[in-house]
């Protein structure tokens, strides 16, 4: 299954995985919004290398020192096709990530390391109920997957950053208005 928004190959530099082209992890500083690179599309990733097995260390590295859920490459100012997410106690890494199938509506509560200033405790954002995506992971190997609820909405949410969706555009301004209006009636 190889099947790429963009049609290109994806290739494994094998000397990518060598101890001398990986060095230790750091934690990269976030990207915040208004930086252009959060509402720029995002370059598929064509060779797996010690550059992207680094990028994808750090944003973990990162992603779990802030206590997140997810980080796209963009967030840390890179413009590459990469997420990581931790989900159902995994941590994952996904390149050239594709969302195939979506189904269904939700509303969730969301955050984002590049809004916080902005909106420190989240929005409600309209995401799909369940989504299959196809990614490779860092060694080259495809994989599909579904998702529901909350790993639905964090896969489309990290997607979106890749596609240079922000959180902005993706605000349920009528759902929280009715949110709003339920809490006051208590």
């Amino acid at each position: 299954m190889n099947a790429y928004s963009n049609n290109t190959m994806l290739y494994l530099d094998k000397s990518a995985l060598a101890t001398d082209t990986v060095r230790k992890n750091r934690i990269m500083p976030i990207v915040k919004f208004p930086n252009p690179i959060l509402t720029q599309v995002a370059e598929p990733v064509k060779v797996i290398d010690g550059d992207i097995v680094n990028l994808a260390n750090d944003m973990l590295t990162t992603m779990n020192r802030h206590w997140g859920a997810g980080l796209a490459a963009p967030q840390v100012g890179v413009s590459k096709r990469v997420i990581v997410a931790g989900l159902e106690g995994h941590d994952y890494v996904m390149i050239n990530p594709v969302v195939t199938e979506s189904q269904g509506n939700i509303y969730r509560y969301e955050k984002c390391f590049s809004w916080g200033r902005y909106w420190p405790r989240g929005r409600w954002v309209r995401r799909p109920r369940s989504l299959t995506v196809e990614y490779s992971d860092l060694s080259g190997r495809r994989f599909e997957q579904k998702a529901i609820a909350r790993g639905a909405s964090l896969i489309q949410h990290e997607v979106d950053h890749l596609d240079g969706i922000v959180i902005a555009e993706k605000v349920s301004q009528r759902r929280e208005h009715q949110i709003l209006l339920e809490s006051q009636l208590v």
